[in-house]
């Protein structure tokens, strides 16, 4: 026992596994959050469809004007399926069974019969759904149903955060036990075992964290080189062509000591390049997404996001108090969505499993249980803390012009606790000391049990909200 809890990486395997594959199979198809969305999206990649389609119809309120929607030219087969059991979606009351689901699962995806599918196309390009959109491309080449389409895509998702994990608790010189902790955050986990970006983009921010902490506290790394800034960029830039709004993450470069490069020019000057490089990329395909959306019918907003850039930059200080109002009154809402948010943002883990859980990040993060502690020095706590405001700002502000806000009571809607996920570690590391130390087998059972409980509740509470 003693050995294997030595081996945190492992520990994280098993638990991610186990919990991952039952949140696969037990979650009703479509009932992920904007699965039905991602999955169309892929299957146009997999069409050579690499934006979005557009569909222009007469305006029902007005005919002498057109209204021009985007989406996807879809199989009737893929449609059908997807909207078999909608009618339970966002109604908790509603329930679903497996014989429902079995009905899915013998729906044909039926490629001769087409039609045009009207949703919210995301911005993201085919890198943030891989491996699935190949595998997915490879199934549809054969004719595989929606059904089996949507788990092979759910697995890759699992897949990918199981690697990601495994390598950031393992390559990561201390606090492994955190990061482990983080990762099985029923959120993260949940959201890591449906069709979406999330499991590839949150598992590339976690193994960034273990690789610049490994760059920065490693002994045996005693210069920067070429191959280590590769990796690093490598890594930096994948995460903002998934989700731009994590760009502030790339300053925890600036972990790593000046003694470890040939000078602080040296230093500074390969940050600023692939920093710069990064911002170009990540922004550019923002901007391609604007100019190729523009006069088309949004499904979030009727304010263009130029408008809400300019009310930003004219009233930064009405901004900045909608920021706060924001975060204040729903509070409970986004922390709630941080530990434990399922299905379409509609089903909640119980408070007090939310309370439980928190204890158990904050545990493992003031709690060292490696015998050579080290400990995070001021000016990169300072970092971290740099990085969690400016990623804050870009989530809030992002969804500040995607979505409808609510002026009138200053708020922003439709900040969701998991868009908050990349910054918990950050927050976390800054509780890191030398102080306590509990190298015990006990101190660590205890941290696993509490944490597979909280799993358990999760999987109580989905089969309850979908069966029961």
């Amino acid at each position: 026992m003693e050995k294997f809890l030595k081996k945190p990486e492992k520990i994280f395997i098993i638990t991610a596994l186990f919990w991952g594959f039952l949140f696969v199979f037990l979650t009703p198809p479509f009932q992920g959050s904007d699965e039905t969305s991602h999955l169309y999206k892929i299957y146009g990649f997999t069409q050579g469809s690499f934006v979005f389609q557009k569909y222009t119809t007469v305006n029902p309120k007005d005919t002498s004007k057109k209204l021009t929607f985007y989406g996807q030219i879809l199989p009737y087969g893929l449609i059908r399926a997807s909207n078999e059991n909608r009618e339970i979606t966002f109604y908790p009351e509603k329930k679903t069974s497996f014989q429902e689901t079995l009905n899915i699962s013998k729906i044909p995806l039926d490629k001769s019969n087409t039609m045009f599918v009207a949703h919210p196309v995301t911005q993201y390009s085919p890198l943030a759904y891989m491996p699935a959109v190949v595998v997915i491309w490879f199934m549809t080449l054969f004719g595989a149903a929606p059904f089996s389409i949507l788990i092979a895509g759910r697995l890759c998702a699992l897949f990918v955060y199981l690697l990601c994990g495994y390598w950031a608790v393992r390559l990561c010189p201390f606090k492994k036990w955190l990061l482990m902790t983080v990762l099985l955050v029923p959120t993260a986990l949940f959201q890591s075992s449906i069709l979406g970006t999330d499991a590839l983009s949150f598992g590339l921010v976690i193994l960034l964290y273990a690789y610049c902490l490994n760059l920065a506290y490693n002994n045996r790394i005693n210069k920067i080189t070429g191959i280590h800034n590769i990796g690093f960029f490598i890594l930096g830039l994948y995460i903002c062509v998934c989700k731009f709004t994590y760009l502030p993450l790339m300053f925890l470069y600036l972990i790593i000591p000046e003694y470890k490069f040939s000078s602080v020019k040296e230093k500074t000057l390969k940050f600023i390049l692939m920093f710069l490089i990064t911002v170009f990329v990540s922004f550019g395909l923002v901007a391609v997404h604007v100019y190729l959306s523009r006069g088309l019918v949004s499904y979030s907003t009727t304010i263009p996001a130029g408008e809400s850039l300019k009310f930003i930059f004219s009233h930064p200080f009405e901004y900045l108090f909608m920021i706060f109002n924001t975060l204040f009154k729903y509070f409970g809402y986004y922390l709630n969505g941080i530990i434990g948010l399922f299905g379409w943002s509609d089903t909640f883990l119980p408070f007090w499993s939310v309370c439980l859980y928190c204890a158990a990040l904050i545990y493992s993060a003031v709690i060292n249980f490696e015998k050579d502690i080290l400990d995070l020095a001021l000016k990169d706590k300072m970092v971290l803390a740099v990085c969690t405001v400016f990623c804050l700002l870009l989530v809030v502000t992002s969804c500040f012009t995607v979505f409808e806000p609510d002026m009138k009571n200053h708020i922003i809607n439709w900040i969701q606790g998991r868009y908050l996920l990349p910054v918990v570690p950050a927050i976390l590391l800054l509780f890191s000391n030398k102080k306590l130390f509990f190298n015990s087998c006990m101190s660590k059972v205890f941290l696993v049990v509490v944490i597979n409980f909280v799993l358990l509740v999760s999987l109580v509470t989905i089969l309850k909200r979908y069966y029961f």
